[in-house]
């Protein structure tokens, strides 16, 4: 069996030692089970996401001496596989895995209404 790690940033901002430990504990379980890490960003908030956010957390990772496989995989490239894994369910999420948003959120960048530009 294959052990794979992932790190899985948003680039909406600076990573932070949470970020950095996160990144490191996965590499270093990756590399001792003679497995791989990998980096994926998870840009799919593109409201929030920014270009340079993303090169900086490349040049932070490199910074920590981190290495991944390339090419990183971004969420928002994923959408048409996303939707067509969709179909045999009718194109619509079960109700168990459906994103579930306080009622009283009050939070500008809350998901809710934003689910239709990736589910249908």
């Amino acid at each position: 069996m294959e052990f794979i790690t992932r790190f899985a940033p948003s680039p909406t901002g600076p990573l932070h030692l949470g970020h950095a430990y996160s990144a490191l504990l996965a590499q270093d379980m990756a590399w001792a089970n003679g497995g791989d890490f990998l980096l994926r960003i998870e840009d799919i908030d593109q409201s929030r996401a920014r270009d340079q956010w993303e090169t900086q957390i490349y040049e932070d990772l490199s910074w920590l001496g981190l290495c991944w496989q390339r090419p990183v995989m971004r969420q928002s490239e994923q959408i048409g596989r996303y939707r067509t894994a969709l179909i045999p369910l009718g194109g619509r999420l079960p109700v168990s895995l459906r994103l579930h948003t306080p009622r009283h959120s009050n939070r500008s960048d809350s998901p809710a209404g934003r689910l239709s530009a990736i589910w249908p």
